[in-house]
C-alpha cells in the first residue's frame, strides 16, 4: 500500500471517530420499560386502567439541576400485540448530547397521547419517576429503577374559570385607564395653575 493510499485510510478511520463522537458524545440510554434481565417492568396504563398501546408516545427527558425538563432526540411508541405487550414501549436506544462520558443523567418518561402534537397539548398525560444513570459511551444503559404509572386527564379551564380571568383582566385595564386619566388631570392643573402665575 502506497503512502497516500495510507494517508487516506487513517484519515478515513479519524473521520469515521469524529463522526461517532459526535453523534454520540456521552452515550446512550436504553428506552425500555420491561427488561426482565435488569428486573425492570414499568408498565404504563390509560387514566380507565387500559394499557397505554397504541395512539400514545413516549420520550426521555432530561431533568436539569434546577428541575427543568428538556426532550431527548428519540420518541417511541407502544407495543399493539399482544394484548399483554401493550403497556410497554418498543425498545429504542437514546443519546444523550452535550454530557461527557461517565457522567450522571437523570431523566424522566413522559407518555402522552400522539395525536396532541407534544405532551404539553395532551390533555391525556402522565410521567415517571426521575431515574439517574450513569453514560457509558455506545453501550446504552437500562433505566434501573424506573417505575410505572397510569396517566391522567388535565381538566380542561372551566367557565366559571375564563370568566374570573376576563373580569381580572377588565379589571387591571380600568385601573390602567383611571391611573392615567388622573395623572392627565393633574398634570393639566398644574399647567392651568403655572399659566395663572406667568399672569399675575
Amino acid at each position: 500500500m502506497s503512502l497516500c493510499a495510507m494517508r487516506r485510510v487513517v484519515l478515513g478511520l479519524l473521520m469515521g471517530w469524529v463522526v461517532a463522537r459526535a453523534a454520540v458524545p456521552g452515550g446512550c440510554i436504553w428506552l425500555n420499560n420491561l427488561v426482565p434481565a435488569e428486573r425492570i417492568d414499568a408498565p404504563v396504563y390509560r387514566p380507565d386502567g387500559a394499557p397505554a398501546g397504541e395512539g400514545y408516545t413516549a420520550a426521555l427527558f432530561l431533568v436539569s439541576d434546577g428541575g427543568s425538563l428538556q426532550p431527548l432526540f428519540e420518541q417511541t411508541t407502544f407495543h399493539t400485540l399482544p394484548a399483554e405487550a401493550r403497556p410497554y414501549v418498543r425498545g429504542r436506544s437514546v443519546p444523550v448530547l452535550d454530557h461527557a462520558f461517565g457522567s450522571d443523567v437523570t431523566v424522566r418518561l413522559r407518555v402522552w397521547e400522539t395525536a396532541a402534537g407534544s405532551y404539553e397539548a395532551a390533555r391525556v398525560r402522565g410521567e415517571s419517576n426521575d431515574v439517574t444513570v450513569r453514560l457509558r459511551g455506545f453501550d446504552a444503559v437500562p433505566l434501573s429503577g424506573l417505575e410505572g404509572f397510569t396517566m391522567q386527564v388535565v381538566p380542561e379551564p372551566s367557565a366559571a374559570s375564563l370568566s374570573l380571568l376576563g373580569l381580572s383582566f377588565l379589571w387591571l385595564a380600568s385601573a390602567r385607564r383611571t391611573g392615567t386619566t388622573r395623572k392627565s388631570r393633574s398634570r393639566g392643573m398644574r399647567s392651568a395653575e403655572e399659566c395663572r402665575r406667568a399672569r399675575d
